[in-house]
């Protein structure tokens, strides 16, 4: 899910961001510098859970929804998908 820049201390850059809104020059400074903190952006940010080194997988459900409970509903969720079907609902309305 990332995509280390060339150069020195350039940090991550998160693919779903970088297509849905691409990415300038002056943002690289921004990017999280650890994949600790990229592993953050994409759960905060997109409500994907990252299983982090020594995890089980219950342990990163139980991790992520206590820290993003706004994730189990799919009309909050900020996930891809539940974005895209929210998108596709308001269409289907309009």
């Amino acid at each position: 899910m990332s995509t280390p820049l060339p150069g020195r201390d350039s940090g991550f850059a998160c693919k779903i961001c970088v297509a849905m809104h691409g990415l300038k020059g002056s943002e690289i400074g921004t990017l999280p510098k650890t994949q600790e903190e990229l592993w953050d952006h994409i759960e905060k940010e997109h409500h994907i859970p990252v299983r982090r080194p020594g995890e089980t997988e219950l342990q990163c459900k139980e991790r992520f929804y206590a820290a993003n409970p706004e994730a189990r509903s799919p009309k909050t969720c900020k996930c891809p998908e539940c974005a895209d079907r929210r998108e596709r609902e308001k269409a289907r309305n309009d």
